[in-house]
This record gives structure tokens, C-alpha cells and sequence, in this order.
């Protein structure tokens, strides 16, 4: 009796001095564990009430299995020592599970995501790569090297694929189809290839011919990781004649004589004589006999050329091939021009100078079709019928100038208003202009302009209209705006973060009389922010563009017109086609059916049917392969006959066949500008790369840890535990004959 009790003073003991050890300010305790078999993961055990509650429940589930087992062994299948300590252990985990259940329990996982350094392993994807003699090397080796390289890196990096051709793809599949080579693409876009900044190097593969972006090398400078490149292709200078650039205006006019200038090259045919000639239609126009006088030989070959006919005029430049040259693809170059009939005059007027003029000027002087004269202040002395277009800038400010704005409309000119700070609303309003404003010359809101997708007098493709969106605002008058009912709302005024339904600009055509309002000044701020954006005004100048030719353009009489998207374009560019079918009324429809015939020049023919978009109807065949083409449409309007034709020319994208000699020294500059290195596709040379990048320090991964919490009791596997557990002791019992 005295054993017992000593047994029962010291567990008394233990359990007061556990009791308190314990931290009593919180009632959530955790139990952390990490087994070896989850090499990524563990997780914490919490419960409402503190731990020694748990150790209530096993004591509880020891108590109750004991007392129900070792309480009456009268039955001889159960006095079995071994059949009882399985019935009492069965029960006593049973017990205690659904004792600890009543704690209601949390199950914390604590999940590590190892993050590796990445690489980038770039594949250069252009046709360039298998043109030269050594091609199948290239596509047996080059994937081979790839693979090898992955393998050596996977353990240390997070290799990312990637292809290059005219910009980057993550794709590992590579067939050597892409037209160009943007090598420097790479570099560029490397912020948005990493995963923050874990990366740690680029590893291109390629034969250093680029022919798209800026120069690999120079971009290499700027890279804070290092790029270390594998020179593949060919570096043998072989015998190559080439036309390298054909120079013409893109516009001329009927009547005139055009130049057209033509750079050759020549390398390894010094004694060679050859030909330089142009032709269209299948007539040849000119051509220059030319002596190559050295291994490396360049030339500009000059002609003049008489524009003959209107529309588009297409060229095929031929340098004759010599005995034993490998490449003759770059032999032949494609040409065009636009041939108009008459420069048209535009005038820009203006109350006093502003940076809005002297942006539009540059624009519309860019395009040889235009000739523009500017006037500031006293209008009184221009001759209005000499122009066919007049963009005005803020006016009216006064009654004169009033009256000068009702002789351009009186006289039918097409006008380009643009309002701004300085305008006289009221003299405005009083114009009987398609946007009238309620309001007066002291108050002004900072307007963005907003696509409005369902104007349809021109069409802008969703890349632009969405960066047009973009732009800086506007100063526009303060006011309520009414458009009258025959002005097609281009642009709609959006104010902060409120897109209105008042116009920003309002085109209107009435009677063959074409307007066009500008509610706001600042135009210039557009111009300067494409450029710091983008480094060019490809927008500005297309949007300007289409405005001012939709108001300059002299009006078509036909009802039933079809424009292709391009006259000339290459083999990689879509072509769409835009329909326009009028009634008696010159009123756009679009009920009729619109088939469209296309015919190459081999005579194959393709047929296709407009859809109706809008108020017009519209086609995209796509891209088509190079070649000259004209097309023929056909349509019925109230039982009669129309019809409309036209051509244009794609050009094959020869880039990548100019240069096929592999510029390894372009490679190397591309590697010592970034700390990188260059080798050849060995495997000793590759293994340098390897070295450099798992021995210079920063191959170590990162280990991050992600929480998710738990109720215990929501786990079915649980549940299917403690039911076994009760399923299995209750089959022994009845195999036993007890209950």
C-alpha cells in the first residue's frame, strides 16, 4: 500500500511541476514537428485549451480501456494476455482520439517552397541558324548542347526556355521558322523572364546574325546579370552577291521622275561582272553593268525613274548571280511606290504661335502628299480656295475671325478646328458647328480622351486605340457639349476617372463636306509622351494621319469601293480588306452579300466573303505567301451589277538570307560586355559556363514558408481512423463471444 502511494505522489509531482512550466497567459499551445519524410513541409498542433488538457485525454483513454478490459477476465478467449493488451490498446487510441477531438484542435502546415536561382537558356529560333552548309550540325547539335546544359544546371537553377526570333517565346520547341533575329530582345526582356531577382545569368545559343533591335552588344552593357553565349553556324566567308537595300520615295507623283538607289555587296567575287537591273510588270526599266573589284565589294546603284501611272507602283531589283555563289536568295529585292495625282495644300491658322502647330506641322510634313503653309494672326490676305484643307487652332477669338471661319464653310473647304483655352465660346456656339458648348471662356477641366468603339468612318486596330486611351489630358472649355446629329463621335472625354459621354472629338460629314472638332488644346503633350514611352510616334502620326487624310481626301464618287489595309506589305504582315457599298442617297449599307477574288500570279484564285462590320463590311484573308496579286469584288445594288478592283504585292521576308556567315565576334562582345563568357559547342567549352555559374556564389536556393491552418476535426481520413479502430475492436469481441 505504501509503494502505491509513493507511485501516486511522485506522477502528483510531475504533473505540478509541468502544470507550471507552462505559459497560463495563452490557451493556444503548439506542437512542432518536422519528420524526415516531409523534406518540405511540417506542421504545428494548436488547441483552445492548454497542453495538459491532452494529457487528461490519453490518461482518460488509459483509464477507460483498462477498466473496461482488465476488470473482468472470465471469459477464456479473453484472459489471452496478448488478445487483451490488442482489445485495450485498440480502444484506448479510440478513446483518446475522440477526447482530444472534444479540444477542438488545429492543424498548422507549414509548407516550404525552395526557390532556385534562375537561368535563362535563350535558343536563337531564326531561319538563319540552318541556311548556311553546316545546317545539319546545327539541328543535330545545337538541341543536344541545350539538353546537356539543362541537365548540368537543373540541380542548382531553375532553367527557363525560352526561343528568339523576332522577339522571345517560352517555348522549348524549336524549327528554326522565325524571319528575323532580335538577339538584343533578350537582354530586354530579362526583368520579365526572372521571378523578381533571382536570376543569375543568360546563356544564349546562337550564330550572332542579327538583323532586328539595337545592337546585342550594346545591350549587353546594361545587363546586370552576366550573359555568356555558344557560337553556333558557320564563320566561313563564301563566295555572295547580295542587294542589300532598295531606296525609293514611298509616295511620288504622276508625271514626275523619281530616284531609286540600290546598295550591293559583294564578298569572295573580286574579277566577277554582273548586273544590277529593275523591272516591273515584266519589262525591264534600267540596269548597270558592274565590275566586283575586291573580295569585299560594295556599290550604290543609282536610277531614275518616270512615274507613269496612278496608284500603286510595284519593283523587282535583280544583282545577276555568279558561277559558284552558294546563296542566291539575296539576289532579288522588292520595291514599291504610291503614284498620286497632285500634292493637296493645307493650311494651318492660328490666333497666336503653340507647341499643338509645330507638332502637326512635323506630322503632316512627313508626308510627301501634302504641302503645308502656316498663317498666324491677320487671316485677312489668304486666298481660301487655294487650299483643301484648313486646320484651325483656337479660333474664333474674335468677329474677324468669325467671319473668316464662315467663308471656309460657305465655300465648303474642309475644316480641322482645334478649341482650346483662348477660343470666344460664344463667337463658337454662334458658328453653327457640329459641337455647340454651354458654357464660358473662364472654366476648364483636364480631359484624357476615350475610345469610342462604335465610331466606324475609319478604323483603328485595338493595340493603338487602347495606348490612344493612355495619353496625357487635354484642356478642353467647361460646359455642357451637344452634338448635332450627323457627328460621329471619335473620341469621348474622360475626366479623372469618369468617362463622360461629351465629346473630345467629333467628325461629321455632310453633303460631301467633311468637319472635324477638336474639343482641347495640348496635342504636343501626346506627341512627347509616345516618344518617352515608346521612343517613336508610330500612334500620333497614325491617328493624325487617318484624320487628316479622311478630311483631305477628295471624295469618291462610286458606291461600291474596296481598300486593302496595305498596297505592299511582307510575307509575315496580315492583309484586310474594307468594303464600302452606298445607295442612290450615298448612304453606307451593308445587306448586301460581298465576294472578294483574289489571283496570284502563278493564276491560282481565292475566294472569300465580306462580313458586315459596322456600317461597312470587312475581310481578313490573313497572311499570303509572296508574290503579286490583284483582286476583283462584286456585289448588287437594286438589281444592278458593281464592281471594284485593285492589286498589291507581298513581299518575301529576305532578311534572314542577307547574311548567313555566323558573327562569333558579335558573340564575344556580347559576352565580355556582361562578364559573361563565350564558348564553341564542346562539351569542355561548355562546361566553363557551367562552372562559372554554379562557383561564383549565388547558386545558393531560397527557402520560403507558407502557413495554412486546419480543423482536425474536418479530416475524413480521421474519421476513418477512429471508426476502423471501433470496427476492428468490435469484430474481436464478437470472435470472442463478448459484448
Amino acid at each position: 500500500m505504501a509503494a502505491k502511494l509513493m507511485i501516486l505522489r511522485g506522477l502528483s509531482e510531475a504533473f505540478t511541476a509541468l502544470y507550471n512550466s507552462l505559459d497560463h497567459s495563452s490557451l493556444i499551445v503548439g506542437i512542432y514537428c518536422t519528420p524526415d519524410i516531409f523534406a518540405a513541409m511540417s506542421f504545428e498542433l494548436f488547441t483552445e485549451l492548454p497542453i495538459w488538457f491532452i494529457f487528461l485525454c490519453i490518461l482518460l483513454g488509459a483509464l477507460y480501456s483498462g477498466g473496461l478490459y482488465f476488470r473482468n477476465r472470465r471469459n477464456p478467449r479473453v484472459n489471452s494476455k496478448v488478445f487483451l493488451y490488442l482489445l485495450s490498446v485498440l480502444r484506448f487510441a479510440s478513446a483518446t482520439l475522440l477526447s482530444i477531438l472534444l479540444l477542438n484542435p488545429l492543424l498548422k502546415y507549414v509548407d516550404r517552397d525552395i526557390q532556385k536561382p534562375q537561368v535563362i537558356l535563350a535558343v536563337d529560333n531564326s531561319s538563319s541558324m540552318v541556311q548556311s552548309r553546316d545546317s545539319a550540325l546545327v539541328r543535330d547539335n545545337l538541341p543536344k548542347v541545350a539538353l546537356g546544359l539543362e541537365e548540368n544546371l537543373k540541380d542548382k537553377f531553375e532553367v527557363i526556355r525560352i526561343q528568339v526570333g523576332e522577339g522571345v517565346e517560352l517555348n522549348e520547341s524549336v524549327d528554326f521558322s522565325q524571319k528575323r533575329s532580335n538577339l538584343e530582345s533578350v537582354i530586354a526582356e530579362r526583368h520579365n523572364l526572372f521571378s523578381g531577382s533571382r536570376g543569375r545569368g543568360i546563356i544564349l545559343l546562337s550564330d550572332g546574325i542579327y538583323n532586328s533591335g539595337k545592337h546585342p552588344g550594346y545591350a549587353a552593357l546594361k545587363s546586370d546579370v552576366p550573359v555568356h553565349t555558344i557560337g553556333f553556324g558557320d564563320t566561313t566567308v563564301r563566295r555572295d552577291l547580295s542587294v542589300q537595300d532598295v531606296r525609293m520615295n514611298a509616295i511620288t507623283f504622276l508625271g514626275n521622275e523619281f530616284p531609286v538607289e540600290v546598295d550591293v555587296l559583294a564578298t569572295k567575287a573580286e574579277g566577277v561582272r554582273s548586273e544590277v537591273s529593275i523591272w516591273s510588270g515584266g519589262s525591264k526599266l534600267g540596269s548597270e553593268s558592274i565590275v566586283i573589284e575586291k573580295d569585299r565589294f560594295t556599290k550604290t546603284v543609282r536610277f531614275n525613274l518616270s512615274a507613269a501611272k496612278d496608284g500603286s507602283n510595284d519593283f523587282i531589283v535583280r544583282f545577276a548571280p555568279a558561277d559558284g555563289e552558294y546563296n542566291r536568295r539575296n539576289n532579288t529585292a522588292y520595291a514599291a511606290t504610291e503614284v498620286i495625282d497632285g500634292r493637296q495644300r493645307i493650311l494651318i491658322s492660328a490666333h497666336a504661335p503653340h507647341p499643338d502647330i509645330a507638332a502637326l506641322r512635323s506630322l503632316i510634313e512627313a508626308k510627301d502628299q501634302y504641302e503645308v503653309d502656316v498663317r498666324l494672326g491677320d487671316l485677312s490676305s489668304v486666298d481660301k480656295d487655294r487650299f483643301d484643307l484648313v486646320i484651325t487652332h483656337q479660333m474664333p477669338t474674335n468677329g474677324m475671325e468669325l467671319d473668316y471661319l464662315k467663308g471656309l464653310r460657305d465655300r465648303q473647304i474642309p475644316m480641322l478646328n482645334i478649341l482650346g483655352t483662348a477660343t470666344s465660346i460664344s463667337h463658337w456656339n454662334s458658328l453653327g458647328a457640329d459641337v455647340t458648348i454651354q458654357g464660358n471662356n473662364r472654366n476648364y477641366n483636364q480631359a484624357q480622351g476615350s475610345w469610342n468603339r462604335q465610331f466606324d468612318l475609319f478604323e483603328l486596330d485595338d493595340e493603338n486605340s487602347a495606348f490612344l486611351n493612355t495619353f496625357p489630358p487635354l484642356i478642353v472649355p467647361f460646359g455642357q457639349y451637344q452634338s448635332r446629329g450627323n457627328g460621329h463621335t471619335a473620341l469621348l472625354q474622360k475626366i479623372g476617372q469618369v468617362k463622360t459621354q461629351m465629346p473630345l472629338l467629333v467628325l461629321s460629314k455632310a453633303d460631301r463636306y467633311k468637319r472635324l472638332v477638336f474639343c482641347g488644346e495640348g496635342l504636343w503633350r501626346w506627341k512627347l509622351y509616345e516618344f518617352e514611352e515608346r521612343e517613336n510616334n508610330e500612334v500620333f502620326s497614325d491617328f493624325f494621319s487617318k484624320l487628316v487624310q479622311f478630311l483631305a481626301l477628295k471624295e469618291d464618287s462610286r458606291k461600291f469601293r474596296v481598300f486593302p489595309s496595305k498596297r505592299n506589305l511582307f510575307e509575315n504582315e496580315q492583309i484586310t480588306f474594307r468594303a464600302e457599298v452606298y445607295n442612290d442617297n450615298y448612304e453606307a449599307v451593308n445587306k448586301n452579300n460581298v465576294e472578294l477574288i483574289i489571283r496570284n500570279d502563278s493564276g491560282e484564285v481565292f475566294n472569300y466573303n465580306f462580313v458586315p462590320r459596322g456600317r461597312f463590311y470587312h475581310l481578313e484573308p490573313g497572311s499570303l505567301p509572296p508574290g503579286s496579286y490583284s483582286f476583283t469584288a462584286k456585289t448588287t445594288m437594286a438589281g444592278r451589277a458593281l464592281n471594284a478592283a485593285g492589286s498589291f504585292i507581298v513581299k518575301p521576308l529576305v532578311i534572314e538570307q542577307l547574311r548567313l556567315t555566323a558573327d562569333h565576334k558579335m558573340l564575344r562582345q556580347v559576352a565580355e560586355n556582361s562578364n559573361g563568357l563565350f564558348a564553341y559547342p564542346l562539351p569542355d567549352d561548355v562546361s566553363r559556363i557551367v562552372r562559372s555559374l554554379v562557383e561564383n556564389g549565388n547558386s545558393e536556393s531560397v527557402v520560403r514558408s507558407y502557413s495554412t491552418f486546419k480543423d482536425i476535426i474536418d479530416m475524413k481520413w480521421l474519421f476513418y481512423l477512429i471508426f476502423g479502430l471501433l470496427a476492428l475492436e468490435w469484430g474481436m469481441r464478437r470472435w470472442a463471444g463478448s459484448y
